[in-house]
Parts: C-alpha cells; structure tokens; sequence
C-alpha cells in the first residue's frame, strides 16, 4: 500500500536484518553518507565487547566489523581477561565495550577495572578507554558505573550514538 520497498537477510541462528525504503524519504542518504565517512575513522579499532548474551555480542560484531573495527568478544570478565591474555602487545584492544550487568555476578565496572589492572601488569602504559552500556536508570547504578571513569550509555544505543562515542574514544 505505501509502495514500499523491504528486503530480508537472514542467516539461521544468527540473526536477521530487514530493510524498509520508503519513497521520497531524504534522511537515510545523508544519514549513510555521515556514517561512512565516520565509519572510515573508526576502521582498524580493536574494540573488546563484554555482554553475557551471545545475541547482542554477534550484533555488535556485525556492526563494529562494518565500521572496520577489530572486534573481540567474550561472555564474562574471565572470558574478557583469556581473550586478552592470548592476544600480542600490538592486539590489545584499544577500548572496551561492556554491559553492565555480566555472568558471574559482575558488572561492567568491575570488567573494566580488571582488564585495566591485568594491562597495566603486563606493562601497557595508559588507562585503557571503555563504555559501559546500561538499561539501569538507578542513580546508585550511574554512579557505579562513572567511578571506573568510563563513558556510559543507555539502551537502547543507537548505531550512530555508538559510533560517535567510539570516535570521542579514537
């Protein structure tokens, strides 16, 4: 009825992407030129994600790969903490993006603060930059998640907040 174009990209036990094209609809095109003109300053970012549902990590595979990021994943803080030790001095990640609430009773605060101490024991210099993504409004919570002097974001994240966050941390 509204002439619409939609189209479908689905593979099975990953996840699925639609697209709708509505006709006479001007925002998407200068919206997709500014993303890959900042997309082109995030590539090559080594990007550590930590979120304990393995949905929300592949998306966010998805999208950081399509920015050019280099993307590690891990579940859990003990996960985050294997993942880095295996990688070289020149593979660390350059930030880390984590959820606030983890596996094991951890927060993402408490993620950060640990990979911070694991880094700086094994000689990296600087405090390493993150983001801690919420759906916890609480102040006792924002407050939490400010003392590991991390940015913080609410869900729901848009792509393009992302981004931008990612490119103060660059």
């Amino acid at each position: 009825a509204m002439d619409a174009k939609v189209t479908l990209r689905s593979v099975p036990g990953r996840g699925s992407v639609f697209r709708l094209w509505l006709e006479g609809y001007q925002d998407s095109v200068e919206e997709d030129q500014q993303h890959q003109s900042s997309s082109k300053n995030l590539h090559g970012m080594r990007v550590l994600v930590i979120d304990d549902e393995e949905p929300v990590r592949v998306g966010m595979q998805e999208l950081l790969g399509s920015w050019g990021c280099i993307c590690y994943a891990a579940d859990a803080v003990s996960t985050a903490l294997q993942c880095v030790a295996l990688l070289g001095m020149d593979e660390q990640p350059e930030v880390i993006l984590a959820d606030y609430r983890l596996r094991e009773g951890a927060t993402g605060g408490q993620a950060i603060s640990a990979l911070r101490a694991y880094l700086t024991m094994r000689g990296h210099q600087a405090a390493l930059p993150a983001i801690i993504i919420t759906g916890d409004t609480a102040p006792e919570r924002i407050r939490e998640a400010r003392s590991t002097d991390a940015m913080l974001l609410h869900k729901p994240v848009s792509a393009s907040a992302l981004q931008h966050a990612l490119l103060q941390l660059r």
